[in-house]
């Protein structure tokens, strides 16, 4: 990650970065089923942390993000099959935004995410990230390291898990 600091200067070549970045999510394209499966795989649409230096450029790695969400939302729902697809913006942090596939695999039994640490009631969603939640999308926030961090889910069977409260007691702490 690259501090606010490193990133006083102009970003050369921004144009392009841009206009790159607008294109990011038609490039994504996710394998479901048959062999495929995602243990927490996600992906940061601003890696190199430039949407630290000023409001519009968030906004555009947002709109990126949100994008790219919505395409693997139809991605997994053709699928049909179990995943979960959401996404987490970190209230300072950008860098740390991420866009998660997660399904049942072989690496461990952290299948589905319960999202256990966060709240999804009496919430107040800032205006930048308010934009781009829907009526089809769920937020929930918790407080990390002295920062806010929010997940995005999508509301129905790929949104936050339904399980028993006993499965819940043997998975805490997994999402």
């Amino acid at each position: 990650m690259v501090s606010t600091r490193q990133l006083g200067k102009k970003l050369r070549g921004g144009r392009r970065y841009f206009r790159n970045l607008a294109h990011w999510p038609d490039r994504i394209q996710l394998q479901f089923g048959g062999s495929s499966w995602y243990d927490l795989w996600h992906l940061h649409p601003d890696f190199h942390g430039w949407s630290t230096v000023g409001g519009g450029a968030r906004q555009a790695h947002l709109v990126a993000l949100f994008h790219a969400f919505r395409r693997v939302l139809n991605q997994a729902a053709a699928y049909n099959g179990p995943a979960q697809v959401f996404v987490t913006v970190n209230s300072k942090d950008s860098p740390g935004d991420a866009l998660y596939v997660h399904t049942p695999n072989p690496n461990a039994e952290n299948y589905p995410c319960l999202f256990e640490s966060y709240r999804w009631s009496d919430i107040r969603i800032p205006d930048w990230l308010g934009r781009h939640i829907t009526k089809d999308f769920e937020v929930g926030e918790t407080l990390f390291e002295g920062e806010v961090r929010y997940v995005v889910v999508p509301r129905g069977p790929q949104g936050r898990a339904a399980t028993s409260s006993d499965e819940q007691m043997t998975r805490e702490g997994m999402c």
